[in-house]
């Protein structure tokens, strides 16, 4: 399916049915747009590239976003937007920032979703940096893949101006540099980088930093930083690597 502008596919909208991916999607515009939904999840066979600036999969609606969105092949697109029930396994090709999208078609189709706001597992895997202009929220566990930098430190949906990230289950990350700043507690499996690690619990909330998995650095002028309104503490086997620890700050929610 090629389009200029904007592509919108649905399944299962009087009924139920998967959305499955046969072919490439390709939005020519450089401002184009292509918004997926389903109530029995979306799939894509190999080489049905989606190749777009813009990615908003499911919707405010339990029947656009249900079921596993798994869309794992060479993907090309800048922004990607999620709003669903289950789980989101997602693979790019380029730097990928979660921002607030809103599809706006000549069909007068329309659909807003701010970040990523999904009930299950969250996968992504992305060539280059990830990076957000909007809160993650995750109910159950986050695994982040980026060849760069990974720089989630939070970002707003609601409008006050505070951080909303909530990663509610066990986050492990790769990347260049990995930050990771969570508005309530925050559990981290393994998290590896070449330069640099930053996690943040407790920033718009209160919550304890749980280290279940080893923190790494492998430059050899590393650093880990960590911060906490409720403490940081860490199980057996999940030993820090580095070359510079710093834990806290001179606000009392970074160090308490």
């Amino acid at each position: 399916i090629t389009a200029v502008d904007d592509i919108f596919l649905r399944s299962g909208d009087n009924g139920a049915g998967a959305l499955t991916l046969n072919g490439t999607l390709t939005t020519s515009a450089a401002d184009g747009q292509i918004l997926l939904q389903s109530d029995s999840g979306v799939t894509q066979t190999a080489a049905a590239i989606i190749t777009t600036s813009e990615l908003l999969l499911g919707g405010d609606l339990a029947d656009e976003g249900s079921g596993n969105f798994v869309l794992t092949e060479a993907n090309t697109v800048s922004f990607l937007a999620a709003d669903l029930e289950d789980n989101l396994s997602f693979t790019n090709t380029t730097s990928l920032e979660i921002a607030d999208l809103t599809y706006s078609s000549v069909c007068l189709t329309t659909e807003s979703i701010c970040g990523i706001n999904i009930g299950g597992d969250l996968v992504l895997d992305v060539t280059g940096s990830l990076t957000q202009t909007a809160s993650v929220i995750v109910g159950g566990t986050s695994d982040l893949t980026a060849t760069v930098n990974i720089c989630l430190t939070g970002a707003d949906c609601t409008g006050d101006g505070l951080n909303d990230n909530d990663f509610v289950g066990e986050v492990t990350a790769t990347g260049s540099t990995v930050e990771i700043v969570d508005s309530n507690a925050l559990t981290t499996g393994v998290i590896t980088a070449v330069d640099d690690i930053f996690l943040r619990s407790g920033d718009n909330g209160a919550g304890a930093l749980t280290l279940n998995g080893t923190l790494t650095t492998t430059a050899a002028d590393g650093q880990i930083l960590l911060q906490s309104d409720s403490g940081v503490t860490q199980a057996a086997a999940s030993v820090i690597t580095t070359n510079e620890l710093l834990l806290g700050g001179d606000l009392a929610d970074e160090g308490s």
